[in-house]
């Protein structure tokens, strides 16, 4: 008769909790997302909401959308209590995160966007446009030489 061994447990447990790791990485958001610091993998455009002009980052370097904390209040957008969440941030500081805006719609360049954003209280731009968004978007063009994006929506080219 083979008797299973406690340890042989632990450590199977183990190894569930690092493929879970392996699958569900935190979000991360950009150390120039924080700063403010021009970078290539970034795009700085105007968007709007609710008729309010704002800075928008668009950042490959970030994992999700964020929104900052300010803005949420100003414009009083519906909050939605979330479970603890930490951002890790590219110095591989991390900042909680509880809270999120669902279906908030930003124009850019008169294209609504819409989108999930993570509540943030430190960034440098009011939104971040992540990877999140970016993967919607299918194949995107960047000339970095111009600072330009160009992606397919609805059979039109936009370009920011």
């Amino acid at each position: 008769m083979i008797e299973e061994s406690p340890m042989l447990d632990h450590i199977e447990a183990e190894d569930t909790r690092e493929q879970v790791d392996m699958i569900t990485p935190l979000p991360e958001i950009s150390f120039h997302a924080i700063t403010g610091m021009k970078h290539p993998q970034t795009l700085r455009v105007v968007g709007k909401l609710k008729n309010n002009a704002l800075t928008v980052l668009i950042d490959g370097g970030s994992t999700h959308n964020f929104i900052d904390q300010a803005i949420v209040r100003k414009l009083e957008f519906p909050i939605m209590r979330d479970q603890k969440l930490q951002v890790m941030v590219a110095n591989q500081d991390k900042i909680n995160c509880e809270r999120r805006c669902l279906g908030i719609t930003l124009i850019i360049h008169d294209l609504p966007i819409q989108a999930i954003f993570y509540i943030l209280l430190v960034t440098t731009f009011q939104e971040v446009l992540g990877v999140q968004w970016l993967a919607t978007l299918g194949p995107v063009e960047t000339n970095y030489d111009k600072v330009t994006m160009s992606f397919q929506q609805g059979g039109k080219t936009c370009m920011f």
